[in-house]
């Protein structure tokens, strides 16, 4: 990738970001609906459409930068999304933890959060397979299905690391910020996906 080509793509994909994200985080100005407002460990009300702006953020972010990698991201972000969106708006207090939502499911029950962990993992070997892991470097067969699941269980541990890292506030989003620098400097395959979190959490 030219330096020239590259700069653009994470212009792009950083503005974009930021662009969808801060709108939708600007909105959070106005009361958030019930179905949107829960308190956290200290007892203030958080809004959940913070959430929803970073994830739209995002994934404007990430289209707007193009290339293989770029599809791959919006596959598993939306996955992502869309299952954390799930989670917040139809989860109870049953279980709690990727251990607790495991522990139900060995007992029969499925939890808002076990579909969750399902989509993020499925969404995570799709956005693998879209974005080209099984294509990169050529090899066999089984050397691109490795690369597949590898790729795709990185991506998965990804968001469960951000996830736990949510439970106290801005902890999740320095993380993000520190990961994305170094990876957008870089250049390398992924760039845009880097940017558009770089942007989406400067929104945030």
């Amino acid at each position: 990738m030219t330096p020239a080509r590259h700069g653009r793509r994470v212009a792009a994909a950083a503005v974009a970001a930021a662009v969808a994200g801060g709108a939708l985080v600007w909105r959070r100005g106005r009361p958030a609906p019930p179905a949107f407002s829960r308190r956290n460990y200290r007892g203030r009300e958080v809004d959940l459409r913070g959430g929803v702006g970073a994830a739209a953020g995002l994934l404007a972010g990430i289209a707007a930068g193009g290339g293989r990698e770029a599809a791959g991201g919006v596959v598993a972000v939306a996955a992502a999304a869309g299952a954390g969106l799930f989670d917040d708006l139809r989860g109870g207090a049953q279980a709690k933890g990727l251990k607790g939502h495991l522990r139900a499911l060995a007992h029969g029950q499925v939890t808002t959060g076990a579909v969750k962990i399902a989509v993020i993992g499925l969404g995570a070997l799709a956005g693998a397979m879209v974005g080209g892991a099984g294509a990169r470097g050529g090899g066999s067969r089984a050397a691109s299905v490795g690369r597949v699941l590898v790729d795709g269980a990185l991506t998965a541990g990804t968001a469960n690391l951000v996830n736990l890292l949510d439970l106290r506030p801005g902890r999740a989003l320095k993380t993000v910020l520190a990961a994305a620098g170094p990876l957008v400097a870089g250049g390398g395959p992924g760039v845009a996906v880097a940017a558009a979190a770089a942007g989406a959490g400067a929104a945030s």
